[in-house]
């Protein structure tokens, strides 16, 4: 592993790999075929559920960085994935409007009727 490399253990068992490598170079530090393109650092981590995120930097500075704040928000919990934000509104509101079968049938009723005028998606 190279010197830029950093395996911390999170989460109980599950280790995460977090790696700062230089794309232009090999191994053996001779020229890639990515010798000269623009953006020249790749900073990459595997979270706890087995998933790789890969992110390109000009700066070697800016891949540390980045990679240093998910990082810390592995390690403090607070991490949120990068496809959580692909759920649109409209799968969040059925979701939720189905978790109020708790409620009266007149609240359940009329939270449904406000979701549909004010806020679903046309």
């Amino acid at each position: 592993m190279s010197p830029d490399a950093l395996v911390s253990k999170i989460a109980g068992t599950k280790a995460v790999t977090v790696v700062t490598e230089d794309r232009t170079k090999t191994r053996q530090r001779v020229p890639s075929e990515n010798y000269g393109c623009r953006k020249r650092w790749r900073a990459r981590y595997v979270d706890n559920s087995s998933q790789e995120h890969v992110q390109s930097f000009v700066r070697k500075a800016d891949a540390q960085s980045w990679l240093d704040g998910v990082t810390s928000s592995l390690v403090t919990g607070t991490h949120i994935a990068p496809s959580a934000g692909r759920e649109t509104i409209g799968e969040i509101g059925r979701r939720w409007l189905a978790a109020q079968a708790h409620l009266k049938e007149a609240t359940a009723f009329n939270r449904g009727h406000t979701w549909g005028l004010h806020v679903k998606p046309r």
